[in-house]
């Protein structure tokens, strides 16, 4: 009886094309249910991510009772630290502002407050990416990263580098001593309209940034738009339009500690701001002009009242920027939610500042 037998020696071509679409299927469904297991890690991690901040800022708030108004700088610095590093995830994005923590995840195009049970949904996918994320441009100390670069902060006496500085980068270190300041060569016009943002740790008075008719620290005629601290620790806002004009923080931030204090002046008052929080405000009015040159870490501060008893600064700053308008709450706090030094120069940079030293270099 004759027998069929079949060849050994491979699949045929029908049997291989079989194979081949059968494990297209199972990689599709594998993928697919890795897919959503990662997914809903992201999203676990999130809500983790919002629950130790809470905590966190639970913590701080019980601390200090809220004074200065909690913010990530507050919470990851310092020599107890509330949290060791701030949460980074692709998938979603947590910030601090105003005391309180918001979420923003790829199918929410603003942030919300993290203690909307809904808050981490979405985390997970991919945020749009419109624009190219830029990175923070390798410099000098007192080099202008503004659009037009030019107005450089030469350091003085003792002003040095430092590599100790807010969200991960660099300051000027300033010791206090007379001539040891950063000083701009190009003479503009005071502006009429302005916000003055800044870096700044100190344990001492003096003079963070100011505006005077000299290029050097030489008795100028006019001075003013100066931010100093002030001989209790307290941070003032001073404009001259033809009268003092001061605002005062009624907290104080001479604690050794980083703290970003921005001061605007313009049709909405002379406000300041710490650490995103709207601390003091007052009406403006026409304001004196004059051509002169900024000064960081120094101003002639005579005749003005509360001054600290030096026209220089102990201490470090950083990210210093002036902007030609009067920035808006939301503006003003899209500086202070940057959790890290690349995010910090993004956000300055967007407001077109017409001068700009990070300091870090």
């Amino acid at each position: 009886m004759a027998s069929t037998r079949r060849d050994s020696a491979g699949f045929t071509l029908i049997e291989l094309l079989v194979v081949i679409v059968v494990l297209g299927v199972l990689a599709g469904v594998v993928v697919f249910s890795l897919g959503g297991v990662a997914s809903q890690a992201t999203v676990s991690a999130c809500r983790a991510d919002v629950k130790t901040l809470e905590t966190a800022v639970a913590a701080y708030n019980a601390q200090t009772g809220g004074t200065p108004t909690v913010s990530a700088a507050l919470l990851t610095q310092g020599v107890h630290p509330y949290v060791q590093s701030w949460p980074s995830n692709s998938g979603y994005t947590i910030t601090v502002s105003g005391g309180q923590v918001y979420v923003q995840t790829p199918t929410n195009s603003v942030a919300v407050l993290a203690s909307d049970p809904n808050a981490c949904d979405g985390a997970g996918g991919s945020f749009s990416t419109s624009t190219t994320t830029s990175t923070v441009p390798l410099a000098s100390l007192g080099a202008d990263q503004s659009a037009s670069g030019t107005n450089i902060a030469s350091a003085q006496g003792g002003a040095v580098s430092s590599t100790s500085g807010p969200l991960g980068a660099g300051s000027a270190s300033l010791p206090g001593t007379a001539g040891s300041y950063l000083s701009t060569a190009t003479q503009e016009l005071s502006p009429s309209k302005f916000s003055i943002a800044a870096w700044f740790k100190t344990s001492s008075p003096g003079p963070i940034v100011g505006f005077t008719n000299s290029a050097t620290n030489s008795s100028p005629s006019d001075w003013d738009r100066m931010i100093w601290v002030d001989p209790t620790g307290h941070l003032v806002f001073g404009v001259w339009p033809y009268q003092v004009a001061e605002v005062t923080s009624p907290s104080t931030y001479n604690d050794g500690q980083w703290h970003q204090v921005v001061g605007t002046w313009g049709p909405g008052g002379q406000v300041l701001y710490v650490d995103g929080v709207k601390v003091a405000s007052s009406a403006s009015s026409p304001v004196y002009t004059y051509n002169g040159y900024w000064h960081l870490g120094y101003s002639y501060m005579a005749g003005w009242p509360d001054v600290a008893s030096t026209n220089y600064f102990t201490g470090n700053v950083a990210d210093i920027a002036i902007f030609p308008s009067q920035l808006s709450v939301s503006q003003v706090q899209s500086l202070a939610s940057a959790t890290t030094n690349t995010a910090e120069y993004e956000a300055v940079t967007a407001l077109n500042p017409s001068s700009f030293w990070p300091l870090n270099g």
